[in-house]
């Protein structure tokens, strides 16, 4: 499939339904089209250093997005572990160019483009100061991975995804612009066992078990 093609089918979809959190969770609901794309700021990958949409390069390609809020220092091990097992997956499904990336939601991601109503030059300065804290936290990170991409955004988070503010973590796995799998887990509740579940449900979806 041609990329002009790709971006054309691409933006048919996304002309279409937006989508409503699920009852009591965080995020687009299953079996709906993905929610229009949005720009973030990227750490790694080919548009390291600019405001760029991922989803957009993504296209039909099948993504695992991940949306997180910094965990407390010292409790983002099974943070880490699902970007570690995303950034492996990478090369175990690579034949079906599974994408992964992991949108960071802070306030301090706020800049004059994100938030132009703000005209203290006390405030301006302490919001660039804050941001360049951010994002200097965030780029060590990006630099342990290869097959995840890095991105950060302001809190709450992109328009119509109806991220729950109280969810730490929102893991968003779709393939073809629609969404097969939509999870939210709050502050101390992503465990390993779940992360086993979300590689899991890529797995099942993308070589799924041939009937004898």
């Amino acid at each position: 499939m041609s990329r002009v093609f790709g971006l054309s089918v691409l933006g048919l979809l996304l002309g279409g339904v937006l989508l409503t959190a699920q009852d009591g969770g965080s995020g687009p609901k299953e079996g709906a089209v993905l929610p229009k794309p949005f720009s973030c700021y990227n750490f790694n990958g080919a548009h390291k250093g600019k405001f760029h949409c991922l989803v957009c390069d993504y296209a039909l390609n099948p993504v695992v997005l991940v949306f997180a809020r910094e965990p407390e220092e010292g409790k983002d091990a099974t943070l880490n572990a699902l970007l570690k097992r995303l950034d492996d997956a990478a090369n175990e499904f690579k034949k079906h160019q599974l994408k992964s990336a992991v949108v960071f939601l802070s306030a301090d991601a706020q800049s004059s483009a994100t938030n132009p109503a703000e005209a203290d030059p006390k405030k301006l300065v302490e919001e660039a100061k804050n941001r360049e804290a951010l994002y200097a936290r965030l780029a060590d990170r990006a630099a342990a991975f290869k097959g995840v991409d890095v991105a950060v955004f302001p809190a709450p988070g992109p328009k119509d995804y109806d991220l729950d503010p109280k969810a730490e973590v929102s893991v968003v796995f779709y393939n073809k612009l629609r969404v097969v799998a939509s999870r939210a887990y709050s502050p101390g509740k992503l465990s390993e066992e779940e992360v086993d579940k979300i590689l899991a449900k890529v797995k099942e979806t993308l070589e799924p078990v041939k009937k004898k």
